[in-house]
């Protein structure tokens, strides 16, 4: 899904917001028609935020992307408050150096497949941009936390297990 514009998704605790693959019968029951294929990590490419596209998710739940949010063609936001990301790649993504808005992860869990495989967080930038990862669990991946340029990295109560390594820049 390309968000160019705003895209806001407010669950509940019992009721989350839920982004998945086609093959995903746990929501919805067989929407592929199917019924048999179980889910796979890369079913698809997950949210892309283009330009000055924002994505506000709050009560969420993101599986079975290649990439949970990728930022891409500088200026666009991502805030993502009580939001579960699992079998992915990466979490949030940055894809080219032209910068990003903002980005501030909270209260979430971001889950990968593995602790050799894909980052948490991935971060590309020539600009000074902030970054705030808040109370968040980053697990299964070969980095928590990726960046490359000039990021300001804001983390608080944070937590990495099984990874390669927290943090590389």
């Amino acid at each position: 899904m390309v968000v160019e514009g705003s895209l806001v998704g407010a669950g509940s605790a019992g009721a989350p917001v839920v982004l998945t693959s086609l093959r995903d019968d746990s929501v919805g029951g067989a929407t592929d028609g199917e019924g048999g294929t179980p889910p796979a990590p890369n079913d698809y490419n997950g949210l892309r935020v283009s330009g000055a596209g924002v994505v506000s998710l709050s009560d969420a739940v993101i599986r079975y992307a290649q990439d949970a949010v990728l930022l891409q063609n500088g200026g666009a936001s991502v805030f993502l408050d009580r939001v579960t990301i699992e079998q992915v790649t990466s979490g949030v993504r940055t894809s080219d150096s032209l910068g990003y808005g903002s980005i501030d992860v909270s209260n979430s869990v971001i889950r990968g497949r593995g602790a050799s495989v894909g980052s948490g967080i991935v971060i590309h930038s020539v600009a000074a941009e902030d970054l705030t990862v808040t109370n968040t669990e980053i697990t299964d991946f070969l980095y928590g936390i990726n960046v490359s340029g000039e990021v300001q990295l804001v983390s608080n109560s944070s937590m990495f297990a099984r990874v390669g390594g927290e943090f590389r820049a």
